[in-house]
């Protein structure tokens, strides 16, 4: 199984088994993501809760909430509460988490344990660290069953910035390009000083919850090459 395939099943099924949704969000620039180096920034990440306060008194947080914040702070030492609200009769969570984007040989133990890599300077994938994965397993094994996760409630985005200053040309794989559907396209012009908001499509996600002998990393992008 890949490994941001582990987070996400165990993540959600710890967050969220009665089939909630989450979305992991990270702002990235094309420049750094091929870059020799390791670039560390913070993505956010939003888990749907039942309510953001106690319907017994609404000065207080809601259990669902509470749960949610006690397991992202379990899982995730390094995540920041920001805040819950309610948006069209919906509430979520919204939480602050630190990830590492650049050249995945470059890629050090003390670096955040999510990551948006790329490899052979071309191919770009999200992975996390085997510590992460670790941790997952025994929180699975121990507290959790994921009969209940569904790959569809979950959404990962990547908005992608040029800030090369020329013309890139991109091929995109098994994902939503500004909410429309890629399957495989290639020679794609991405302009210079534009952003690309890359969703991940449901279709990516089930292959990344395949067995690990299938060997499916989560790759959604390469550089065009004649």
């Amino acid at each position: 199984m890949n490994g941001l395939t582990k987070t996400l099943v165990l993540f959600v099924a710890t967050l969220i088994l009665s089939g909630c949704k989450l979305e992991w969000t990270s702002d990235i620039l094309f420049s750094k993501l091929f870059d020799k180096s390791i670039t560390l920034i913070d993505s956010t990440l939003l888990a749907e809760v039942a309510a953001c306060n106690s319907y017994e008194d609404s000065r207080k947080p809601s259990d669902s909430l509470l749960r949610v914040q006690g397991a992202v702070n379990d899982i995730f030492p390094e995540a920041k509460f920001n805040e819950c609200y309610t948006q069209q009769f919906n509430s979520y969570a919204k939480f602050t988490l630190p990830i590492a984007y650049g050249a995945a040989d470059m890629l050090k133990p003390e670096h955040p344990k999510l990551r948006v890599l790329s490899f052979s300077d071309k191919t770009v994938f999200v992975n996390i660290a085997p510590s992460l994965e670790d941790k997952l397993q025994a929180y699975q094994n121990n507290k959790l069953s994921v009969t209940d996760f569904k790959p569809s409630n979950v959404s990962i985005v990547i908005n992608l910035k040029n800030d090369t200053g020329v013309n890139q040309k991109v091929n995109i794989f098994g994902a939503y390009l500004n909410n429309f559907p890629l399957i495989h396209q290639v020679e794609m012009d991405f302009k210079k000083d534009e952003t690309f908001n890359i969703r991940l499509s449901n279709v990516t996600t089930e292959a990344m919850f395949l067995p690990a002998k299938f060997n499916q990393p989560a790759i959604f992008m390469r550089i065009w090459e004649k």
